[in-house]
């Protein structure tokens, strides 16, 4: 047991800058019911090159809680602590009656993956915070492939590490994510193979500590975070495989709010989802055609359907399809169909929609987005700029796992 009155978790694959202690110190002095995180910069692996980070990041996620790095929503300067939803989870201070206090990690949680999560989501709705201390620093190795393997578990299942992960992250979820748990299952697909364990001890102290909802946490740290309707079938970015742009609300409103592609960046003008009624809506309003094949948002009056079938979106009742031209207008132009190499390709994206990339040979790689092995498709030319990808899929027959 650790007699000091604060604990500080690093990886081992860390190298600490000069000073990067007494900021952490002094902020958990200043209000010791907080986790703070120093700021993390990369080191190469080949290299052992440091590199310093961009300012003032802070930690996000989306609904199949894959953390990553955004532009920090508060205004500060580049030295200002920053108030962040979620840590990375291997660099952090804590004084050790708090973390005692808040119950520790969870002794359920095998290996890697879900703790920072759990950690996030408690500190905040059990009365902490968390910080990132832009004047701590810290590198950290980001390498290629783990020293380590994952100890298979009771399931039949090949993927060992997946299904640790997912295993993990469904814990955490179905004790902290309250009704949104549904979401984070519909998106990952979880697998009926999966149990994620007795939660009872999880759930008891999240009662003792009278602990907020997830709906506070949501509101208070991460109101970015756009909530998913269960008749979304297609949330995210609607991303082409041709150009590799995104589709974009690229004019005002008196312009009539028309639709063209832009470089991916995630933004709210970038956010689609497809829903169980056929409608490619951007929050209330529907993507709509306009004047010469043009597409716009408008108010989701008119019967306006889509299709999505092998990565194309086909405006029913036309043979029309969405199409990518010189890299930066959104058309409706009459469909051609996808010849691909891989005759499983994309039939199952009704279940798991792939990220896709191109690589430096043309083809375009297929990332499923959660630990999977990448796996190359070839498009012909033609076809890839009709073929389009959203961020995630969800099958809501997925509930809640209860423990």
């Amino acid at each position: 047991m650790a007699r000091s009155e604060v604990v500080v978790f690093l990886d081992a694959h860390c190298e600490c800058n000069v000073g990067w202690l007494e900021p952490l110190l002094y902020s958990l002095k200043q209000d010791p019911h907080k986790v703070v995180s120093p700021y993390i910069d990369t080191i190469r692996a080949e290299s052992l090159e440091y590199r310093q980070s961009p300012p003032r990041l802070q930690g996000g996620f989306n609904w199949r809680l894959e953390f990553s790095w955004r532009a920090a929503t508060t205004v500060g300067l580049e030295t200002d602590p920053i108030r962040t939803p979620i840590i990375s989870g291997g660099l952090f201070a804590v004084t050790k009656d708090f973390f005692l206090k808040m119950g520790g990690y969870d002794p359920q949680l095998n290996i890697w993956g879900g703790e920072n999560f759990e950690l996030s989501f408690k500190t905040w709705m059990c009365g902490g915070g968390l910080e990132i201390l832009p004047c701590s620093r810290v590198g950290h190795v980001f390498r290629a492939s783990l020293p380590y393997s994952f100890t298979p578990g009771p399931s039949d299942s090949s993927n060992v590490r997946e299904d640790t992960v997912l295993t993990n992250l469904a814990r955490v979820a179905t004790v902290w994510m309250d009704q949104y748990a549904d979401i984070f299952f519909a998106a990952v697909n979880f697998p009926s193979h999966l149990e994620v364990g007795d939660i009872h001890e999880r759930a008891k102290l999240r009662e003792k500590l009278h602990c907020k909802s997830f709906d506070w946490y949501l509101q208070q740290t991460f109101p970015e975070l756009q909530i998913v309707s269960n008749d979304t079938l297609f949330h995210g970015q609607v991303k082409n495989s041709g150009s590799l742009m995104c589709l974009d609300v690229i004019s005002s409103p008196s312009a009539g709010f028309s639709l063209g592609l832009t470089a991916c960046h995630g933004g709210i003008n970038q956010t689609f989802h497809l829903t169980a009624d056929h409608r490619l809506r951007r929050g209330e309003a529907c993507v709509t055609p306009g004047v010469n094949k043009t597409l716009s948002l408008a108010p989701c009056l008119s019967p306006v359907t889509w299709s999505y079938q092998n990565g194309t979106l086909q405006l029913d009742h036309t043979d029309l399809c969405l199409t990518s031209v010189d890299n930066e207008l959104a058309r409706l132009l009459p469909c051609r169909k996808a010849t691909l190499d891989d005759e499983a390709n994309i039939a199952n994206e009704t279940h798991s929609e792939p990220n896709i990339r191109a690589n430096s040979k043309g083809s375009y790689i297929r990332d499923r987005g959660l630990l999977s092995t990448s796996k190359l498709e070839t498009f012909r030319n033609d076809d890839a700029f009709q073929h389009w990808k959203f961020d995630y899929s969800f099958n809501w027959k997925r509930k809640k796992r209860k423990g």
